[in-house]
């Protein structure tokens, strides 16, 4: 096996018309970086996708749980029988040492590419003949526009917490930034290719150094109608942060990395917050919007999590009124400080699961039935089996017919159940 781990050795493998895929796992920052990253090899090479006609396959992997790093093995493997050229870039690079046990008979090309050493270098790029990347800017170029109503932008990187579950500190690395030029740049030319809404992204975006004067520069220099954020960390939101949803141009959802309704369960995980803090966030925020949704991380079955623990997640969650819960396993990972602590039987944490199925099944029914009868403006991504497919301003996907094409258009309709 060929296994190349420092950018410094890398040799050229990209020809002229290869035809490359890209297989995507884990959060919306990932797929966020697969989206820019097409760019970034377009002037060379050509998309497909099709695995079976490409040259080169790159990987983005995810190994947040076991069980997603087990799904970019699989994926290596697969790739590896059919002796492609691969790359494995994203948050499995530091593994080197367990990927060399799994891959040690592989005759192909191999390549794992470091996830922070990428962010700094481009490394990937690098491989293109340098008259080809000329034009290339510091950050990332930006995808031709598709058929999508909804752009990310990529505003940071890493994490400076050292939550005791969590494996993307190691992988992502400290928290680093781009520059609020860099990002207005983005926005601008997303708005310019006719996208109506943006969401900002990244691991730990309140971790940006004062995100609030971002937000401001943003709405002040472009006119896109609907931004978003990706998920957050709820220890960081702050007065000032709530008060910008005031503006109609913020869209009345946040997602949160809450991870447990039990104050015990939190500071286990290293994320000490008071729950009536939590609370209070839901109160100011439907004080601005009645409609004001909110989602959540769960996970289920963290060290010696009781059933009194479980039990006032459960009761947070129906507080809250989450508009959907994404609940998984808890799932010990290398490196972190919790990774050697005793697990709960598997058949108790997969009760507990379907639990909170059920509960999110209901709170996912009442969030909707909210809208019954409210006039609310939707934007329309797809068609779908003679429906077309948009999101209303809190979240909640919505079908409507429609004998014209709504594709991207905003449109205000009355929802009927």
């Amino acid at each position: 096996m060929r296994l190349f781990i420092n950018q410094n050795i890398f040799q050229p493998l990209f020809k002229k018309n290869m035809k490359y895929f890209i297989k995507t796992f884990g959060c919306r920052v990932n797929f966020t970086e697969s989206d820019e990253l097409k760019q970034e090899l377009s002037k060379k090479l050509t998309y497909t996708t099709s695995e079976k006609d490409s040259d080169i396959i790159i990987i983005r992997a995810c190994s947040v749980t076991a069980k997603a790093e087990q799904k970019v093995r699989q994926e290596i493997r697969k790739h590896k029988r059919a002796q492609k050229n691969i790359y494995v870039l994203g948050c499995f690079r530091q593994k080197i040492p367990e990927a060399n046990k799994y891959f040690e008979s592989d005759k192909s090309f191999l390549r794992f590419i470091d996830n922070v050493d990428y962010d700094k270098r481009r490394s990937l790029c690098k491989q293109l003949p340098a008259k080809d990347i000329s034009g290339l800017s510091p950050e990332y170029r930006l995808p031709k526009k598709e058929n999508r109503t909804r752009a990310f932008i990529k505003i940071q990187d890493g994490c400076d917490f050292e939550c005791s579950f969590c494996i993307t500190r190691l992988l992502r690395g400290k928290s680093r930034c781009k520059s609020q030029s860099q990002i207005i740049k983005q926005i601008k030319i997303k708005e310019a290719q006719g996208f109506k809404e943006i969401v900002l992204t990244g691991i730990n975006i309140l971790l940006y150094p004062d995100i609030h004067n971002l937000i401001k520069n943003i709405l002040k220099q472009s006119t896109i109608p609907r931004i978003r954020f990706g998920s957050i960390d709820p220890r960081l939101i702050n007065d000032r942060f709530i008060k910008l949803f005031k503006n109609p141009r913020l869209m009345p959802h946040m997602h949160l990395s809450l991870q447990s309704g039990s104050e015990i369960i939190l500071k286990r995980m290293t994320r000490p917050i008071k729950i009536q803090k939590i609370r209070t966030i839901a109160k100011q925020l439907r004080a601005i919007n009645p409609l004001f949704n909110l989602s959540a991380d769960i996970i289920v079955g963290f060290l010696d999590e009781t059933e009194k623990d479980f039990e006032k997640t459960l009761k947070l969650a129906k507080k809250l009124k989450l508009s959907k819960i994404h609940y998984f396993p808890y799932s010990p990972r290398p490196g972190t400080s919790a990774e050697n602590k005793k697990k709960l039987p598997a058949k108790l944490i997969t009760a507990r699961l379907q639990k909170i199925k059920k509960l999110d099944n209901v709170l996912q029914q009442e969030a909707i039935d909210n809208l019954k009868n409210k006039k609310i403006q939707i934007l329309f991504e797809s068609f779908q089996k003679g429906f077309y497919i948009g999101y209303s301003p809190n979240f909640i996907r919505i079908k409507y017919p429609s004998k014209k094409n709504l594709t991207n258009y905003l449109k205000e309709i009355i929802i009927s159940l």
